[in-house]
C-alpha cells in the first residue's frame, strides 16, 4: 500500500473517499511491464480494467458512466511524425443519488504516422482508438482508479526523478520520498515570447513535437526556449506528456 499520510480522517473526509478506496488498488494481472522503446521499465494498465472498475462501481457504460468526444486532431511532428490527440469528458452517475457528474475531462495522445527504420511510413490507424484509451485513462486517474500504482511507482515533476508519464504507463522508482514542498520552478521572465504552459495554444504542438524527436532532453529545453518561456515545472509536464525521461 501506498505511504499515505496516517492522519486521522472526519467522517466526512471518509466519506468522500469511500470510491477512491474502493478503486484504489490495480491486480497484477492488469499491469504489464513495457520491455521496448521510450517508455521501457514503464508499466502499463490494462484499459479494458479501467472500464470493468467503472462498470462495476457506475454501471453499464450509458447508463452509469459515459463518454463524450470533444475533439480529435492531428499534429505534425519532426521527420514525418504525426501524433494523434483526443479530448474528452467523462461523466459518472452517483450510485447514491442517480445524479449525473460534471464533466471530468481527459486528454490523450497516440502516434499516427512515424518513419521506421527503413525509411517507409508506418500507419497505425488505431491511433485514435488508442488516444482515447489513453485520454479515458487521464480522466479515471482524477476518481481515484489505479491511484496505488500512481502514488507508489509514478515519478512526478515534485520527486528528484521528474519522470511520471501521466495517463497509463508509470515509472518503477526507486527515488526517496518526495518532499512535500512544491518547487518554485523558474520564475516566468518579463519578456515577449510567449508562454508555453498546459492548456496554451502552443501545448500539443509543442508535445507532438518533443514525441517525435530523438534529440536529447537538453536540447528540446534549448529549442523550447528558443521561441517560448516555459517554468521547471512545465518543462517537467511537457516531457511526461511526450513520454520523456528526465
Amino acid at each position: 500500500m501506498p505511504n499515505e499520510s496516517n492522519t486521522q480522517l472526519t467522517a466526512q473526509q471518509e466519506k468522500n473517499l469511500a470510491i477512491y478506496n474502493q478503486v484504489r488498488e490495480v491486480p497484477q494481472n492488469a499491469q504489464k511491464p513495457i520491455t521496448e522503446g521510450r517508455l521501457s521499465g514503464k508499466t502499463d494498465i490494462n484499459p479494458m480494467w479501467r472500464i470493468k472498475i467503472l462498470t462495476q462501481v457506475y454501471g453499464p457504460c450509458g447508463t452509469g458512466w459515459k463518454i463524450e468526444i470533444l475533439r480529435q486532431w492531428l499534429e505534425p511532428g519532426d521527420n514525418d511524425t504525426v501524433a494523434a490527440f483526443v479530448n474528452v469528458n467523462l461523466y459518472v452517475k452517483d450510485p447514491a443519488t442517480g445524479q449525473w457528474s460534471d464533466p471530468i475531462p481527459g486528454n490523450g495522445g497516440n502516434i499516427f504516422r512515424r518513419k521506421e527504420n527503413s525509411g517507409r511510413n508506418y500507419i497505425d490507424d488505431d491511433c485514435f482508438k488508442k488516444a482515447e484509451s489513453d485520454a479515458i485513462g487521464s480522466a479515471t486517474k482524477k476518481l481515484g482508479i489505479a491511484a496505488d500504482v500512481y502514488w507508489d511507482n509514478d515519478d512526478t515533476k515534485y520527486t528528484d526523478g521528474g519522470s511520471g508519464s501521466g495517463n497509463g504507463a508509470v515509472v518503477k522508482s526507486n527515488t526517496p520520498a518526495a518532499s512535500s514542498e512544491k518547487p518554485a520552478g523558474r520564475p516566468r521572465p518579463n519578456q515577449t515570447k510567449p508562454v508555453l504552459a498546459p492548456g496554451s495554444q502552443y501545448w500539443n504542438p509543442s508535445v507532438a513535437q518533443a514525441m517525435a524527436t530523438v534529440d536529447s532532453i537538453e536540447n528540446i529545453r534549448k529549442r523550447i526556449e528558443a521561441k517560448f518561456t516555459i517554468t521547471d515545472a512545465d518543462f517537467r509536464e511537457l516531457m511526461i506528456a511526450s513520454g520523456k525521461n528526465m
